[in-house]
């Protein structure tokens, strides 16, 4: 029986969507025949476009041999590349393919619906939520239809981006429990990228100095990282703790995995997040988290005996970060447990399961 045939569609190459995609890939290529596209490269050029421009883009395309070409949408609203053979691969060789119709297409968030133009066509579509924040996290105008995302209803916003596809993918029990109640095929999918192969510390709270560690994009308001929790570690070794911060905001991912071997606590101060892999990574190292109540914390934690919840202040981290650096055996034990009970949740094995449930019942 020939396999059916999966696009997923992610942002970029290389970064958290990717991850989530090579994780599934791994575990269902064996009954799919996968492959992968970057909404990068079909990213639409937003301009109120004249119809003297359109009649010179037409031109264009008759005189430029040359690709990727742009073309005006006929609305006059946007511009988009057009290639001679578009870029999409084989998600396992990422050998490029010829390939414009699948079974099966999976759309890794929301916006990218109306942030690229996508020359793709499938029998069934699925579409990706990985913020659990509303307005969703992301780009919050849709220059193709002319809405402003932040003035829609929750309900308006389902109906307007989700209801159209056959399913949707949400990346935590959060936006699960947000549209549950819409009478729509729904899943919780995430992945941790090579799970197994990140290095524990078995050995949290045990040195003098207490090691704080965050990675992630700092300049990202809803990560709270240059507003609260910098400042607030600042202040704590101003007043004389024995703290240090390390950070990774950037490199390969293959540095992650050594990263949390002599980190000690993790914090979170994020206003709204799926994950954050920071999370997910902390915990399959052993090391707890200080955090918000949003994405996989809010799941996972049962403050005071796994992690700490915290408001979302830079006082309020400072008096927790304290409790922990003055109470080591606290922070011990929930080291002891944070791993076990984040698996219970999230663990890949039990997310790819929704996924390929998700497929099967589709087709």
């Amino acid at each position: 029986m020939k396999k059916k045939s999966i696009l997923f569609v992610s942002d970029i190459p290389n970064w958290a969507y990717h991850y989530i995609i090579k994780t599934w890939v791994e575990t269902i290529y064996t009954d799919y025949d996968c492959f992968i596209a970057f909404a990068k490269d079909f990213s639409i050029r937003p301009k109120e476009y004249s119809y003297m421009d359109i009649i010179k883009n037409r031109l264009s395309f008759l005189l430029k041999n040359s690709y990727p070409k742009f073309y005006i949408h006929p609305s006059r609203k946007y511009s988009y590349p057009i290639y001679r053979q578009n870029p999409v691969y084989d998600a396992v060789s990422m050998r490029p393919v010829d390939k414009v119709h699948f079974d099966a297409m999976i759309i890794m968030e929301c916006y990218l619906q109306f942030t690229a133009e996508l020359p793709f066509t499938a029998d069934k579509t699925f579409v990706g939520l990985y913020t659990d924040s509303y307005p969703h996290e992301g780009p919050s105008y849709d220059f193709k239809n002319n809405i402003d995302l932040t003035k829609l209803s929750r309900e308006e916003f389902f109906d307007k981006y989700i209801s159209k596809n056959d399913g949707l993918i949400v990346g935590n029990y959060n936006l699960y429990n947000d549209y549950k109640k819409f009478d729509f095929p729904i899943e919780i999918s995430n992945a941790a990228y090579k799970a197994d192969q990140f290095i524990e510390n078995k050995n949290v709270g045990k040195n003098k100095t207490l090691t704080i560690g965050w990675t992630g994009n700092p300049n990202r308001e809803m990560k709270g990282f240059r507003n609260i929790i910098e400042p607030a570690i600042k202040e704590l070794q101003a007043e004389g703790l024995d703290i240090q911060l390390k950070t990774k905001f950037s490199g390969s991912y293959e540095d992650l995995l050594s990263f949390y071997q002599d980190i000690d606590l993790v914090c979170i101060a994020s206003s709204s997040d799926t994950g954050p892999s920071l999370f997910a990574e902390a915990s399959l190292c052993s090391v707890p988290a200080v955090s918000t109540r949003i994405g996989f914390p809010n799941t996972v934690i049962k403050n005071r005996e796994n992690g700490l919840f915290i408001e979302r202040n830079k006082e309020d981290l400072k008096t927790t970060i304290k409790q922990l650096y003055n109470d080591r055996n606290l922070l011990q034990s929930f080291s002891s447990r944070i791993k076990a009970d984040h698996l219970k949740f999230f663990d890949n094995n039990l997310l790819i399961n929704n996924l390929k449930e998700l497929l099967s019942t589709s087709f």
